[in-house]
């Protein structure tokens, strides 16, 4: 549910909503050379999750649209102009894409919410630990106002 940063314009507890997902640390060939012969090197979400939850989390400007990355190890400021040059994604972190990359190959749609724990300005082990139960809480509201949205519940 965290991410770190990696558009200047972001501030901690903004919340992006994947509009696509990628690895920015496994060449691109990896994917669309081999199995599972992808036609780009980033997942698209399902577009009725995305659409749901842009539409109930309209109202709130803290929430974004955008892409994410993942990789292997925690981006503190050396090594984020590498991660905007080769995909720029708004925020980084160390699992989605693994997770999204095993819905993809299963035929399971997905989506991903991610609240911003860390930013370029504000960044390093404390400020993750500090931010890091808030930015959770932030993540789950923008869920419950998706399923709100969608769930009809009887008396």
């Amino acid at each position: 549910m965290l991410q770190q940063a990696i558009h200047a314009d972001l501030n901690i507890l903004d919340t992006v909503i994947a509009k696509e997902i990628g690895y920015h640390d496994v060449a691109e060939e990896i994917l669309t050379e081999y199995p599972p012969w992808m036609d780009s090197s980033f997942f698209t979400v399902d577009a009725g999750l995305l659409s749901g939850l842009i539409e109930s989390n309209a109202h709130d400007p803290s929430v974004v649209v955008g892409r994410m990355a993942t990789g292997e190890k925690f981006i503190d400021n050396h090594g984020r102009e590498d991660i905007i040059a080769s995909c720029n994604p708004l925020c980084v972190d160390m699992e989605t894409a693994s997770i999204v990359h095993v819905c993809y190959i299963n035929r399971i749609p997905f989506s991903a919410i991610r609240t911003i724990s860390d930013t370029p300005k504000e960044s390093g082990n404390e400020v993750f630990k500090k931010n890091c139960q808030c930015a959770g809480k932030k993540s789950v509201i923008v869920l419950r106002r998706y399923l709100d949205s969608i769930l009809i519940i009887k008396p």
